[in-house]
């Protein structure tokens, strides 16, 4: 079995990290009105299909608009759901941190 080094970060890093989750937002309230009530309860069940469906669809809203999803679509996305995001997108919900710091 091989085993893998647990990922690190500076004491900057995880600061940045801290700052730009705040200023985004991104909570159970944000998440519960993102997804819907029906959507929301489904994921607390850990039934992830209503909340998948429910933020594709946010999601697939915005970018046909020619809009970048906003930050809470975007963390949920990756953060909760495992979904992968465009790097400009999770760039610009997370402004200080970025990509790069997210995956340091």
């Amino acid at each position: 079995m091989t085993s893998y080094a647990p990922p690190t970060c500076t004491p900057d890093q995880a600061a940045d990290l801290r700052k730009d989750l705040e200023a985004t937002g991104w909570g159970v309230d944000a998440v519960a009105h993102l997804l819907g009530e029906v959507a929301d309860a489904a994921l607390r069940r850990e039934i992830r299909l209503p909340a998948l469906r429910a933020l594709g669809r946010v999601l697939a809203e915005d970018r046909s608009a020619g809009a970048t999803p906003t930050p809470t679509a975007v963390l949920t996305a990756l953060f909760m759901l495992g979904q992968a995001v465009p790097a400009r997108e999770l760039d610009w919900a997370l402004r200080r941190t970025r990509t790069a710091g997210a995956v340091a």
